[in-house]
């Protein structure tokens, strides 16, 4: 049994120093062969928020460790060889060459890691010795020399792939002061620390000394002291003057002085015939317009010679938007809010529209929002003073509030004079020359009034009826269908039949590939149900689930988009479907009942002709139906021009034919195009109730455009399409007027 004498290196990378000293192994010259030094390669884990080291794998790098050594006299051996004992853990041995220990004295190990591909790089891993001792048993040697590439033993930072050995740069040291030359001789052992000695008693401390005198104190500084010069020096810049803001409230009650008596009022009598006289000659003598009112010194409460009719709805001052249930103005391009009017507490009054109220008391602070229907009362609380009204703009000229709990004969707002009777003020102007100029003020009177009743907002409001806006929101349509190449003609958004409101199979096709190309109808069409939450007096949460699905199709084929459209025995389909290979886009008019499985007929006939194959279109739908069916074009099909895509199968594909809901592809296409912000409101009024399909919507529902669009293409929603030609018919005369104008 072989017994070897052992020593163990921890060989880490990166540490600061590399110096490990003595590995406190102790051999002797008549150690042949029977020693060995066990080295333990380890880098720093970079995975790992704690300081600890992990082996080197040396089957995953091309660097080999290298070991060298010198002797204490002089001999050098480099690269030692070393047997690689487990390399996946880092470990290599090193059996002591029987040359080595033939060298009495320190033995100095420079331990290197050498790139096998590329010696040039290198890196200095660790410095450690041992030490062999004269067994007096050997015959002593002279300096030897094993040089195996001695040029490599060079301290060289690593490059390439010894990065992972790497640590973060250390600071540059200072330089040492350069030594003394000494006499070449051998390194003597270094020697063992010795331990400190103790620590010496403290000494005494030493006496307190004696205090001196006081000295006499002496005159304090006076102003008159210094010279104006000095003066000038000792003075600091000028500060900033106080400011009233500069004071906390403690502070400003501390510089209150004490309350005096209150003075006597100001009376005519008190004052001195002198003062009497200026006080006359102020008032003969200076024009009103010499004396500035404040803006706030008279408010409405003060201006009691003024009354209004019995009409207190002021269509004249009105701004966009709707009052909210927090006394804000929320937005709504549909609805005007009016200023804040006059009422009476504790009093009934009675509307002939639906109006929403916010409810302020003398101070303008708000107190109650409500909602009141058309023909219905309200009654304000005890300590309301004015009333916000808001209604639908296309209102504005006919509403009529007014006290009591009766509607009677519609009237406008307007202003008039308490006490003064228009006849009494006619007879005066005639028979009194004197009143012309009283004439003229009560002429500019009724001539301002009849202004302010016939004055229209327009900036920020809506131009135009709602029958315009929806007019001009179905022209922008039919200019689409132009602008596409088709040849439908719409008359409503919604698909409502109407007298020659018609569109052919491949028109819609068309239509389907130009609305697909929109992020926000795709993003509709990438679902089959949509969550709306509504907002308004009836806040509620509707499940929005779409008409186009069917497994008689979707057994074939995946739809990616489509729109259903239903008139009676009317059954209409424009769906984008795919195979996983290819992508159609067919189109069913007048087709069965099963409009799906018409569909799915008409494509599989078109791709059997597609390919060479025998195909019917006598197997889609009835004699009645009409269809055509595309390929989904392979170039970007943002359709500013006439595009026309080739026809793969086609039956009856240019007749003309009720397109029914799926005319609200179009509509979407075009609110898309004119609206601003998808995030802008619609409030639905009685006029958009047409009835049909699509979720159940009640006047004074709130919904975004963004909404819309969901409740048009998945379920169909008639109210909303209408809704929509109105509120976004308005934006587009309104972007018309302004191009106008410009």
């Amino acid at each position: 049994m072989e017994l070897y004498k052992g020593g163990k290196v921890d060989a880490k990378i990166n540490e600061q120093g590399v110096n490990l000293g003595n590995i406190n192994i102790n051999l002797y010259t008549m150690d042949n062969s029977t020693s060995v030094i066990d080295i333990y390669l380890k880098k720093k884990n970079l995975f790992s928020e704690d300081t600890n080291y992990i082996p080197i794998n040396l089957n995953q790098t091309t660097f080999k460790p290298i070991l060298h050594l010198f002797t204490q006299d002089g001999s050098i051996f480099s690269n030692e060889p070393l047997e690689v004992i487990k390399a996946e853990d880092g470990h290599v041995r090193y059996l002591v060459s029987d040359y080595v220990t033939r060298h009495v004295g320190q033995v100095q190990c420079k331990l290197f890691l050498v790139d096998k591909n590329n010696t040039d790089d290198s890196s200095h891993v660790a410095d450690f010795f041992f030490t062999v001792n004269d067994s007096g048993l050997t015959q002593a040697v002279g300096k030897e020399i094993h040089v195996d590439l001695l040029d490599g033993i060079v301290e060289k930072i690593m490059k390439a792939n010894i990065d992972i050995f790497k640590g973060e740069k250390g600071d540059k040291g200072e330089p040492g002061k350069d030594g003394k030359d000494g006499k070449n001789g051998l390194n003597g052992i270094d020697g063992v620390n010795g331990n400190p000695g103790p620590q010496g008693p403290p000494g005494k401390d030493g006496r307190d000394g004696v205090n001196g005198k006081d000295g006499e104190k002496g005159e304090p500084f006076k102003y008159t002291d210094f010279t104006t010069e000095q003066l000038n020096n000792l003075k600091g810049p000028k500060g900033d003057p106080f400011k009233y803001t500069d004071f906390t409230q403690e502070q400003l009650q501390g510089l209150k002085g004490e309350k005096g008596d209150r003075g006597l009022p100001l009376t005519y009598s008190s004052l001195t015939d002198d003062e009497k006289n200026s006080l006359k000659s102020a008032i003969t003598n200076q024009a009103l317009s010499d004396f500035k009112i404040g803006n706030n010194s008279i408010d409405i409460n003060k201006v009691n010679f003024v009354t209004t009719s019995k009409n207190i709805f002021n269509k004249n001052d009105v701004i966009p938007g709707r009052v909210g249930s927090d006394g804000s103005i929320v937005t709504a391009t549909d609805v005007s809010t009016t200023s804040y009017t006059k009422v009476l507490p504790n009093t009934t009054y009675i509307t002939n529209q639906s109006v929403w109220i916010n409810e302020h008391d003398n101070d303008f602070k708000f107190i109650a929002y409500s909602f009141v229907g058309k023909g219905k009362t309200f009654t304000t609380n005890a300590n309301t003073s004015f009333i916000r009204f808001s209604c639908g703009t296309s209102n504005l000229d006919t509403t009529q509030i007014e006290q009591g709990t009766v509607i009677t004969d519609y009237v406008p707002f307007s202003y008039a004079l308490k006490n003064v009777d228009v006849a009494e003020v006619s007879s005066a102007r005639k028979s009194i020359s004197r009143n012309k100029i009283f004439a003229k003020l009560t002429d500019r009177f009724e001539n301002l009034e009849t202004d302010l009743s016939q004055l229209k907002v327009k900036n920020g409001g809506n131009i135009g009826t709602d029958a315009q806006a929806e007019q001009a929101f179905v022209d922008e349509m039919n200019k689409k269908v132009a602008q596409l190449g088709g040849v439908a003609k719409f008359y409503n958004s919604s698909g409502l039949t109407a007298a020659g409101q018609v569109g052919n199979a491949y028109d819609f096709n068309i239509f389907a590939i130009h609305a697909s190309v929109k992020p926000e109808i795709a993003s509709v069409w990438g679902q089959k149900t949509y969550t709306l939450n509504i907002k308004g007096s009836n806040a509620r949460t509707v499940s929005v689930d779409t008409t186009v699905t069917s497994p008689t199709l979707e057994n074939f084929y995946t739809i990616l988009g489509g729109k259903t459209g239903t008139a009676g025995i009317i059954h209409n389909l424009t769906a984008i479907v795919t195979d996983g290979n290819n992508i159609y886009v067919g189109t069913i008019m007048r087709g069965t009942d099963d409009r799906f499985n018409d569909l799915k007929q008409a494509i599989e006939q078109a791709i059997n002709k597609d390919k060479g194959l025998a195909y019917d279109v006598s197997l889609v739908g009835n004699s009645d139906t009409a269809f055509s069916v595309v390929k989904y074009p392979t170039i970007n099909p943002v359709l500013t021009t006439n595009y026309k895509p080739k026809i793969l199968l086609s039956k009856n594909e240019t007749v003309k034919n009720n397109p029914a809901s799926m005319t609200k592809i179009v509509t979407s296409i075009v609110m898309l195009e004119n609206a601003t912000n998808l995030n802008q409101t619609i409030t639905f009024q009685d006029s958009d109730l047409v009835g049909g399909s699509g979720v159940d919507i009640k006047a004074g529902d709130i919904i975004t455009l963004r909404d819309a669009l969901y409740t048009m293409m998945l379920s169909s929603s008639n109210n909303t399409a209408k809704a929509v030609s109105r509120v976004v018919g308005h934006n587009i005369i309104t972007q018309e007027d302004m191009y106008k104008a410009n």
